[in-house]
């Protein structure tokens, strides 16, 4: 009989190079999380002791622990009465849409003009102020619940109107210009005077809230910043807290500055002081006092008793609603409404994202069956969860790090015990994860090693289920499962790799797996055309011949332009059955378009590479070619530069492989470059535009037939912001459940929209009303959003 050990390090490393991205032309590779939870293996190392055409439209028209907030210290309570303000200062309070109110005309669309909404908010701290004691101009006392209550509802649930223009206020600045490319790139530097005088007329009613004192045991409330982040010195003095945006050096140009958010929305903000300690706080307004302008509110939370269990769960940073990121309609849109709820494991993480992230890739990364259900692919949580008295599978192999190949022995043990009749073993190996072959420091004890693992899969894949795992589900089993492919269906590399993508499994390549793959092929032919029939045990060391198993080998011509010898080999990311996320070198394969059956391409900013050969037939109206036939316009925005066009390529003659297009669209001059907007796409474009470019599997007239890619460049920044719409539009998610989810989608890159798009994503999650509907998710300020994202892109780094 046989029993296991586990030799796996709990504390060991899943840690890949990776690099950070500044432009859409720049791959960010991804890598498997660092840090393995402690979970309990059941399994262990087997020992022998057991349109229309010509129509322009422009815009110019279980291992969880539980929550630290617990009943012992916070109650849930009815929302304050506010009546009395609400009919004085009356405003529609829900700014829910549905979602299919696309488009509709500016006093229609249940936002207020701008300087109706600046005027609204700020009357109603101004009223509210009057209520408070206060010391100095702008230092306010709130010693009553009442008022604490009335002012976190006011701020979480009643002010959370669309304001279209808000976002041109704030950007620049926001890229933060404080060195010389960065500012020259942006604004005019002559205007950097009147350009600071007109941020300061800014009214943004944003609330920063600072706890004042090392009290842990009570989770801090929401948004709360260190007040470090935007604190500077000169000459050992704080400085007072203003526009920085005269050059102070030199710098590169950066249109994804999130790490400087908080220093950069202080000068617009509101300050609220609070701390668990029930003392006065002094110490720190004083200094507030000092920065803060006085058209800035400070307000100060000097009550005498345990306030903090008296209020609703819902303002602490405790996860409350972290569930809706694993469980929401679109995880239930990608698993199926049968999947089971999720438990997620929040040890070990040194940021939420992360935390998040990670949970997430192993929510849709769980058991998934390929080669005609024989094998199935999972992560360390799925591996956990088998019982230990299961006899579901007859096989487990670990693919990790760590692990060193099996020796022959191992092998050759399992093998002949296999053979044995009324034989109810389960066996494991450990086996090294895809990244770590490399083909020119293998022996040839190595290979036959390799051989006969891929040999004894098959074996025992024809009459039982053999389970194969990684830490994350597809890092580190992807290469093993492509040469067990190739194996069982008797299928060259690329036939193998084009059979698992289109499998529900998740394939990741890292750059040096294909070189070992292409390496390894003619040993996997001879494999299954001799030493399978051949040998009814382990294939004996001196068996295989190198030299005549190469001379054996009868390579295939190439007929694919996807393969290639240390390039990304990974193939674009499915988001629904009928659409995919890519990058321009995807939408100009026609490998990837023929092996997806693709048939409307989006492509923003560049062409695919099929469409130069299309230009004698028909051109675009920018364009200085001689083409009789001039393709126009059918929207504009950003002030008329950016353009989206419509192809019919039905009536185009196209190469054979890619004969299945129908439609491409291109979205021309819209840039990554931190200036242009989507706001006017997603909010002013008529429907019938949107319908073409907000994607989803809901499909609508004109997608009832489509599989689509979108692309831009990379596909983490333009197209993958116009994916993030789409699935807050069809889902009414926030923008942090669908980016989360997108990220975990493409884990081969990291998907970061710059900071621009991602503002106008941010905004773009009011104008939905998305929280109004979800109650129980929480409203993140766009700086704590903005920290959090890049406390988990750092972790890449």
């Amino acid at each position: 009989m046989f029993s296991c050990q586990t030799q796996q390090n709990p504390s060991s490393h899943l840690r890949h190079p990776s690099s950070h991205i500044f432009k859409d032309d720049i791959i960010i590779p991804r890598s498997c999380l660092s840090a393995y939870p402690t979970l309990s293996q059941p399994y262990i190392n087997t020992t022998l002791t057991s349109p229309k055409d010509d129509v322009i439209v422009s815009s110019s028209s279980t291992i969880s622990k539980p929550s630290v907030v617990t009943s012992e210290y916070v109650k849930d309570i009815p929302s304050p009465n506010i009546g009395s303000d609400q009919e004085l200062y009356p405003v529609k309070l829900s700014t829910t849409r549905s979602s299919d109110n696309f488009p509709c005309e500016a006093g229609d669309c249940g936002w207020a003009p701008e300087e109706e909404f600046n005027s609204y908010n700020q009357k109603w701290f101004e009223t509210f102020n009057l209520k408070l004691n206060h010391k100095n101009t702008n230092l306010f006392i709130i010693d009553t619940m009442e008022h604490l209550e009335e002012l976190l509802y006011y701020y979480y649930h009643l002010q959370n109107e669309f304001n279209f223009g808000y976002s041109s206020q704030v950007f620049p600045y926001l890229l933060g210009l404080d060195n010389f490319q960065q500012c020259n790139y942006f604004i005019d530097y002559s205007d950097v005077a009147s350009y600071k005088e007109k941020l300061r007329k800014i009214v943004s009613n944003n609330i920063m809230f600072i706890k004042n004192d090392g009290i842990t045991d009570v989770p801090e409330l929401l948004n709360t910043v260190n007040m470090e982040r935007f604190l500077s010195f000169t000459r050992g003095k704080c400085d007072k807290l203003d526009f920085n945006i005269t050059p102070q050096f030199e710098g590169e140009l950066n249109c994804r500055n999130f790490r400087d958010q908080i220093r950069l929305m202080a000068p617009l903000s509101h300050f609220f002081v609070y701390n668990y300690s029930c003392k006065p706080n002094a110490d720190l307004t004083d200094i507030l006092e000092k920065i803060v302008s006085k058209d800035k509110f400070i307000y100060s939370i000097e009550i005498n008793d345990n306030w903090w269990g008296k209020l609703d769960k819902y303002y602490f940073d405790d996860d409350g609603d972290e569930e809706q990121i694993y469980d929401n309609p679109l995880i239930d849109e990608i698993l199926g409404d049968a999947a089971p709820a999720y438990s997620p494991n929040r040890d070990s993480f040194p940021c939420k994202f992360l935390q998040y992230e990670q949970n997430l890739v192993w929510r849709l990364n769980s058991r998934k069956w390929i080669l005609d259900n024989k094998i199935c692919i999972g992560n360390i949580h799925d591996f956990n969860n088998i019982p230990t008295t299961s006899h579901e599978f007859k096989l487990i192999i670990n693919c990790s790090l760590d692990a060193d190949l099996p020796s022959v022995k191992t092998v050759s043990t399992i093998w002949n015990d296999f053979l044995l009749e009324n034989n109810e073993n389960t066996y494991y190996l450990e086996f090294p994860s895809s990244g770590r072959f490399n083909p020119l420091f293998l022996s040839d004890e190595s290979v036959m090693v390799i051989l006969n693992v891929l040999k004894l899969i098959e074996k025992i894949s024809r009459s039982h289920k053999v389970f194969i795992f990684s830490y994350d589900g597809f890092t580190g089993s992807s290469v093993l499962a492509i040469a067990v492919a190739q194996v069982v269906l008797k299928k060259s590399l690329e036939e193998a790799v084009i059979e698992l993508s289109l499998s529900p499994a998740k394939l990741y390549f890292f750059k040096s797996d294909m070189s070992f793959l292409h390496y390894f092929e003619f040993l996997i032919d001879y494999l299954v055309r001799y030493s399978i029939p051949e040998f009814s045990t382990i294939i004996p060391q001196e068996a295989l011949d190198f030299m005549e198993a190469n001379k054996q080998y009868l390579r295939k011509t190439n007929k694919y332009d996807w393969f290639s010898v240390n390039e990304d080999n990974n193939f674009p990311t499915r988001v629904f059955d009928n659409v995919y996320l890519g990058s321009h070198n995807h939408a100009s394969s026609k490998t990837i378009l023929e092996t997806l059956n693709i048939t409307h391409v989006i492509s923003i900013g560049v062409l695919p590479d099929w469409w130069s050969s299309l230009e004698k037939q028909a051109s675009f109206d920018y364009e200085g070619s001689h083409s009789k036939h001039k393709i126009k316009p059918i929207y504009t925005f950003n002030e008329n530069r950016s353009k989206i066009y419509e192809v019919d390529l039905s009536g185009f003659k196209l190469p054979k492989r890619i004969s299945k297009l129908k439609s491409l669209i291109y979205i021309h001059n819209f840039n990554d470059d931190g200036k242009d907007s989507i706001l006017p796409l997603l909010i002013d474009a008529p429907v019938f535009i949107q319908e073409k470019i907000l994607l989803g599997p809901n499909k609508n007239n004109y997608q009832s037939q489509a599989r689509t890619l979108i692309h831009c460049k990379i596909g983490v920044s333009r197209s993958a912001s116009i994916m993030i719409a789409s699935l807050m539009k069809q889902f009414r998610l926030s923008l942090i459940q669908a980016y989360m989810a997108l990220r975990v989608l493409r884990f081969n890159i990291i998907v970061q929209p710059n900071l621009k798009l991602f503002h106008d994503l941010y905004l773009y999650e009011s104008y939905l009303g998305v929280l109004e509907q979800n109650k129980g998710i929480k409203k993140w300020n766009w700086e704590c959003v903005c920290r959090e994202v890049q406390y988990l892109n750092d972790h890449y780094l």
